[in-house]
């Protein structure tokens, strides 16, 4: 059985229903939440006595806090059928715009979270407001400005010392920088010809088809020289006649140069369709009438090298693997210490070498015309942290403060070690360094009242004309003038409503 009363009813009505329950029912009860009835507990004893009474298993359904509290307190059943959270915010904001004064009495008499939500959400919506309303009486302009860049060189001549010496900072009254070593193992192999090498070169060699189409004939000799336009040679094995008005197939090989005397080697290979012509031959050489042409591809060149090790050559080899580590270290190091944050100190007296092992492929008398070797070698170098170097260049620039300039940024790339380098009585090593760093005028600071002299002959001015008084100044870079509201075309004439802010 299900009882509902709502918020009109009497107490007397809801008692009276009660007593007409039979005996020994199970009943569940609706009582409005905004009854009379829960402001008193006395009322919820009586309704107890009254279900022990008639022995009545009753239930009371219950939508809020409240009255859940009020029943659990004097130890009544409840089951809770709380309204779920979206329609409990639907509810409140419909009650936010079609009745407000419900919605402040409800949410005053809660005073949770959401209370004071709202209540915080209408001084700030006042505020904007408001804020809003100044904005329209009175006119603002704001300034945006980019300020001008200055590249300035440092040079000084820091300390340099081993980080393990933990005392020298406290020893020294210059500005110290602290290196670390380490090193790097590089094997380097190299290839060298014996010194009793021998070539053997097998020239080109294939048939040209020789045309004549003029009435006179030839007999040529051997050896008879042939030359392509880009200059290799090639002679005839044999003599041959050149009839008139014919042509005739003649068998040559490459000479070992060509006319400028470079060796032709594998050059003389040349293609099908190569056109050739008789050095000492007019109507050939010079007047192009008689020609030769290849009448397929040439080949058959090779080129095989002979000769024997000797202990000659591995002295020879192993030097050179040495002396090539020992020439390119520097170079070594900068190729394979390429850690972003870390610098080289690239200084002949904080680099070493250590030869780990040398290792000759070959062994003498062999028969080989090329001697194969390697070289292992460890590289000891010093490096410095790049964040160690800033922190003193910031020192440095704090030893010699300056109001009108502010630090913007240290331009690692430009960093310079000058070749002098020698040691302090510490034995730190002390290098000049040069190094580009860049500032901007500190207008925060405005030692020299820039942006009080900008507000002061801007007020009242144009946007275009303020833009252009502003770039009077060297120390801006660029600008830009925002005035609202947007319908305004000039700047404030108050220097109050003028605000300047750096990008």
């Amino acid at each position: 059985m299900k009882l509902f009363f709502l918020k009109d009813h009497s107490l007397y009505k809801i008692f009276k229903t009660l007593e007409k329950v039979p005996n020994g029912k199970t009943i569940h009860i609706h009582i409005d939440p905004e009854h009379a009835f829960f402001d008193n507990e006395r009322w919820g004893k009586q309704i107890q006595e009254l279900l022990v009474q008639k022995n009545l298993h009753a239930f009371f359904i219950t939508k809020t806090e409240k009255t859940r509290n009020f029943f659990e307190r004097i130890w009544l059943q409840v089951i809770h059928q709380e309204k779920h959270k979206i329609l409990k915010v639907l509810n409140l904001a419909y009650l936010f715009i079609f009745n407000i004064k419900k919605f402040h009495l409800h949410v005053y008499t809660k005073k949770n979270y959401i209370f004071y939500m709202v209540f915080g959400f209408e001084i700030v919506f006042v505020l904007l407001v408001l804020y809003f309303l100044y904005s329209l009486i009175l006119p603002g302009t704001t300034i945006e400005i980019n300020p001008s860049n200055q590249a300035e060189n440092i040079i000084y001549n820091f300390r340099y010392y081993n980080t393990t010496d933990t005392t020298y900072p406290e020893n020294s009254r210059n500005l110290s920088i602290p290196f670390q070593t380490w090193f790097i193992d590089y094997k380097y192999s190299l290839s060298i010809s014996v010194d009793n090498i021998k070539h053997i070169q097998n020239p080109s060699r294939w048939e040209l088809r020789l045309v004549n189409p003029t009435d006179q004939k030839y007999e040529l000799l051997k050896w008879t020289r042939f030359e392509t336009n880009d200059g290799l040679v090639f002679k005839s094995k044999k003599a041959f006649k050149l009839p008139a008005n014919s042509e005739v197939f003649v068998s040559v090989v490459a000479d070992d140069q060509d006319t400028q005397w470079v060796i032709i080697w594998a050059r003389g290979n040349i293609s099908k369709g190569t056109k050739l012509y008789i050095r000492n031959l007019k109507s050939s050489y010079y007047l192009k009438t008689i020609y030769a042409v290849a009448t397929a591809d040439f080949s058959w060149w090779t080129l095989t090298s002979e000769g024997v090790v000797t202990q000659k050559d591995i002295n020879v080899l192993s030097g050179k693997l040495v002396n090539t580590i020992l020439q390119q270290k520097m170079n070594i190091i900068e190729k394979n210490f390429m850690t972003p944050d870390k610098i080289f100190l690239n200084f002949e007296n904080l680099v070493s070498v250590d030869i780990q092992s040398i290792t000759i492929e070959n062994q003498p008398k062999q028969k080989i015309p090329y001697l194969n070797g390697s070289v292992i070698a460890r590289i000891h170098f010093a490096y410095i942290n790049e964040s160690d170097l800033f922190k003193q260049i910031e020192k440095f620039l704090d030893q010699r403060p300056s109001d009108k300039v502010k630090l913007i940024s240290i331009n690692k790339w430009s960093l310079v070690f000058y070749s002098s380098i020698k040691q302090d009585a510490l034995w730190a090593y002390i290098i000049p360094t040069k190094i580009s760093i860049t500032q901007w005028y500190d207008f925060e600071k405005d030692v020299n009242g820039i942006v009080d002299a900008i507000k002061t002959n801007i007020v009242g001015k144009d946007k275009d004309k303020a833009k252009e008084l502003l770039f009077d100044y060297p120390e801006i870079s660029s600008a830009k003038i925002v005035i609202r509201p947007p319908r305004y075309t000039t700047v404030t004439r108050l220097k109050s409503r003028i605000k300047i802010e750096m990008k």
